[in-house]
């Protein structure tokens, strides 16, 4: 799922780009309040301030309630969900496949490969590009809420967020932030899933 190999995918789709991950990191609040997200945000990358020597950055996003996270070296691209070109013959949760800066990446809504449904519309939200073992997703979720930074020691066993939809082989941890559960995806183990790559396989 890399720059124009499209792992049966079809040709390149449209022409939707979006903005390096540095850029759109730079400006993010921890907290921005519900669509304030702006893809247009661009400057230098910084850490988190209250970063730590030991501590690591994630980047945070919420999706159907639940609070998550992934490691920045995991993610190439945020931003809000670009035009997705759906394609036949493909399993409910992957969109599509969307140009990001040039490449054709598949679109999964994040949700519905959860077991929790569809999301609520074909357009909105915001996504994430993750990578792992030379392979690239772009995830649908609801909302991108910045960063975190984490010491390793934080992250604890998890279990599963959700009642319906078993999530746990994807979950690497959880850490409390604040009043809030904050789930750690494994980036790593959602990439290379038989789930995941079933599709490819069809």
């Amino acid at each position: 799922m890399d720059k124009r190999e499209t792992d049966g995918f079809g040709p390149e789709a449209g022409s939707d780009t979006s903005p390096p991950l540095d850029e759109l990191l730079a400006e993010m609040g921890a907290e921005e309040p519900e669509g304030s997200f702006s893809s247009e945000k661009t400057g230098p990358f910084r850490e988190p301030e209250a970063a730590q020597a030991d501590s690591e950055p994630y980047i945070r996003f919420r999706m159907d309630g639940v609070h998550f996270a992934v490691p920045l070296g995991c993610a190439l691209e945020v931003g809000r969900l670009p035009k997705v070109t759906p394609l036949p013959n493909l399993p409910g949760w992957v969109s599509g496949i969307s140009n990001i800066r040039g490449d054709v990446v598949s679109m999964v809504d994040l949700k519905a490969f959860f077991g929790r449904g569809p999301s609520a519309s074909p357009a909105g939200g915001s996504m994430v590009v993750l990578h792992a073992h030379h392979l690239k997703v772009g995830v649908r979720v609801d909302r991108l809420e910045g960063m975190v930074s984490l010491a390793e020691g934080a992250w604890k066993v998890s279990s599963n967020p959700f009642t319906r939809g078993d999530i746990t082989p994807y979950l690497a941890g959880v850490a409390a932030t604040g009043d809030s559960l904050l789930y750690l995806l494994d980036v790593k183990a959602l990439l290379t899933s038989d789930r995941m790559n079933s599709f490819r396989k069809a």
